[in-house]
């Protein structure tokens, strides 16, 4: 009897400890690019490792904001402000994210394209707290007209 409950103990510790790790998103390591393309062009090159709770880009807007003085606002799930780019709903202008991240790619007939440093970013199907984090990846925003 006693061997059987230290059995089950001992799988029970091992069911939570795997359960623990498979919810566990795993950090991302590497450099984020953010650029922001206005009037002229600003980018920030990020160091994933030195941002504590690294999980989509709006956690290297805070980094950026804290540490490099990135000013930056969202109204919701919503980029309203970043740098000199503002939405301008009145002129029919908003501001637009693009990303070298394949599984963020919109694939909609909506879709745009945007060249940066040699690359073809895509515009993003996620706002910014649904967006992925991967090494390399580029994040770059900029102001399109839908008139």
């Amino acid at each position: 009897m006693k061997t059987t409950k230290k059995l089950l103990a001992f799988l029970l510790v091992l069911v939570m400890a795997v359960s623990a790790m498979a919810s566990c998103t795993p950090k991302p390591s590497g450099e984020v690019t953010i650029v922001i393309a206005g009037e002229d062009v600003v980018k920030y090159v990020v160091d994933t490792e030195k941002i504590e709770n690294c999980e989509n880009p709006v956690d290297v807007l805070e980094y950026l904001k804290v540490n490099e003085g990135l000013n930056y606002s969202m109204d919701g799930t919503m980029i309203s402000t970043i740098g000199e780019l503002a939405n301008d709903f009145s002129a029919s202008k908003y501001i637009c994210i693009y990303t070298s991240v394949v599984s963020d790619f919109d694939v909609s007939e909506w879709a745009s394209t945007v060249e940066y440093d040699g690359k073809t970013l895509t515009s993003s199907r996620f706002g910014l707290d649904e967006m992925t984090i991967t090494n390399g990846a580029i994040i770059y925003f900029t102001v399109i007209s839908y008139a």
